[in-house]
């Protein structure tokens, strides 16, 4: 679980149920805390206490086992799983392969996001082939009826600019090339912003 903080520390995601931590090799892309090399799977939940409010949450996945070049091997279908929010369906017939690809990070973002009657958001994963996985929740502090700015950076790396905001490392596209260039961009406020680019015929698929 992550609470926004001004150095970005991730917490390890707490308040459980049910089965298994595993640690995986990083996927290809450099999202997330620790590019992600951990995961919890099977069935299991999350009870995690939240004051009342208006939250947005994002769940973080990479496929590490299934998929071309994994040690499960398999393609679309390998594992499709359900995820439910206060009893109610958030990801219906989940495909991460389909969705994202293989060894490819994928962050599904949820807005308008409030704890149960009871304080607390109520998580569970459910399989429908194969067993389910996680490797990371965030939560922060929503706007209504809004999902929060998101900000990439053409660059593998995130960046921190001079207003505080993150900048998430260049890792939705599919084509083009990244490169840094050496030379520094005159007149520019922030001139970091400016060093990294990615060129050619570019795709974006950005959650």
């Amino acid at each position: 679980m992550s609470i926004p903080s001004a150095d970005l520390a991730w917490r390890p995601i707490f308040s459980w149920r049910n089965r298994l931590s595993h640690n995986e090799p990083s996927h290809s892309s450099n999202a997330g805390p620790a590019n992600l090399p951990g995961r919890r799977q099977g069935a299991f939940s999350y009870d995690i206490p939240l004051k009342p409010g208006v939250y947005e949450l994002r769940l973080h996945f990479a496929e590490t086992l299934y998929g071309y070049m994994n040690l499960a091997g398999g393609a679309e279908t390998s594992r499709i799983f359900q995820v439910w929010m206060n009893g109610k369906a958030l990801l219906r017939d989940f495909d991460l392969i389909s969705d994202a690809g293989a060894s490819t990070a994928d962050v599904k973002v949820f807005k308008d996001i409030s704890p149960a009657a009871d304080g607390e958001l109520h998580l569970s994963f459910s399989e429908k082939i194969n067993e389910p996985f996680l490797n990371a929740i965030e939560i922060s502090p929503g706007i209504p009826g809004r999902a929060k700015p998101i900000y990439i950076i053409a660059r593998d790396r995130g960046y921190a600019d001079k207003q505080g905001r993150y900048w998430q490392p260049d890792q939705y596209s599919a084509s083009g090339q990244l490169v840094v260039r050496t030379e520094e961009v005159v007149g520019a406020t922030d001139p970091e912003l400016y060093r990294g680019e990615r060129f050619g015929n570019l795709d974006y698929s950005i959650p």
